[in-house]
């Protein structure tokens, strides 16, 4: 995992998140609990620069399934995070949100996180195909040569498997 998330480089979106005194815990370090809030924030920002939301994805929401970080070093207050955010992995119905979070005072990668997200039907409480305009516009673009586009027909999971540019 976190060597997929680690060599990730498409990152279409990057945003700056502020650290508050609110979000130090004991450890006078930043709290994983405002952490994973900060990821939240900057999610709902990059959602909002391609013209959705978690519950307006197109004609259907989104909701998280599952979340991975890798902690690199700590963060203190004051500072501010640097949040660079991609998509990998787009299926029909999910797609992964990959973040590289870097400390804008010491200017090194204070974590690397994988988000994965599933299209969702809240009223009948059941994940729906990801509409193909959404699938478009998340700037998601592999490229995929001929002999890669027939392994990809036969295996979906050799898409993680491809470096995206």
């Amino acid at each position: 995992m976190l060597k997929s998330i680690s060599n990730f480089d498409n990152f279409q979106y990057e945003t700056e998140v502020p650290v508050r005194i609110t979000d130090i815990n004991y450890g006078n370090h930043l709290g994983n609990d405002s952490f994973v809030s900060m990821l939240h924030e900057a999610r709902v920002r990059f959602l909002g620069s391609i013209g959705y939301s978690e519950l307006k994805f197109g004609k259907v929401s989104v909701i998280m399934v599952d979340l991975y970080i890798k902690y690199k070093q700590q963060v203190f207050y004051p500072d501010t995070l640097r949040v660079k955010i991609g998509i990998s992995n787009l299926k029909k119905c999910s797609f992964d949100i990959i973040y590289k979070i870097t400390s804008k005072k010491t200017g090194k990668e204070a974590a690397a996180a994988k988000m994965s997200m599933a299209s969702f039907d809240y009223d009948a409480r059941r994940p729906v195909k990801l509409p193909r305009l959404c699938r478009n516009q998340t700037g998601y673009r592999p490229h995929l040569t001929a002999a890669i586009h027939n392994q990809f027909l036969v295996d979906d999971t050799f898409l993680n498997q491809i470096k995206y540019s």
